[in-house]
């Protein structure tokens, strides 16, 4: 990614387009990201585990979190015409992960969620954008959602 902010917390880590500004909030779970002129959004929420997370049971956390995100989606829509993807998941090493992504027509809004869950924690990174384009939502989707790192 061409002129990047790096951001690097103990439990993820993520590079950012340059010229975006954030971090903390007032929620000690959340830290939220943004374009200059707020078009483009990450929020990206850590639920760190009081006891590690034993590997039969991450699948079905990831499962319950990822159910839970869609209703909230689909609540917040407010219409029938939100479209979204089936979410895609799978095992990656130790962790569980899973993605989808969407469109609200009304509001001009593209989202794509990323989550994922290890022996530590549950971590989800929630990028949006507003009116962009299909093809600039995606590019940008992959340079930043691919640059996630998360702690083990």
């Amino acid at each position: 990614m061409a002129g990047k902010t790096e951001v690097r917390e103990p439990y993820f880590r993520i590079d950012l387009p340059s010229g975006w500004t954030g971090g903390p909030t007032q929620v000690p779970t959340l830290w939220q990201y943004g374009s200059a002129d707020m078009s483009e959004c990450l929020s990206v929420s850590i639920h760190v585990a009081t006891t590690p997370i034993p590997g039969d049971e991450r699948a079905k956390m990831l499962d319950d979190f990822i159910a839970t995100r869609i209703r909230a989606e689909t609540d917040q829509a407010g219409s029938r015409d939100l479209q979204m993807s089936e979410p895609a998941k799978q095992q990656q090493g130790m962790a569980w992960v899973a993605s989808y992504n969407g469109f609200h027509p009304e509001s001009q809004r593209r989202f794509s969620s990323f989550t994922i869950v290890n022996g530590t924690l549950i971590a989800n990174f929630y990028y949006e954008a507003l009116d962009c384009s299909a093809e600039s939502f995606e590019e940008r989707r992959k340079n930043l959602l691919g640059s996630v790192g998360v702690a083990d």
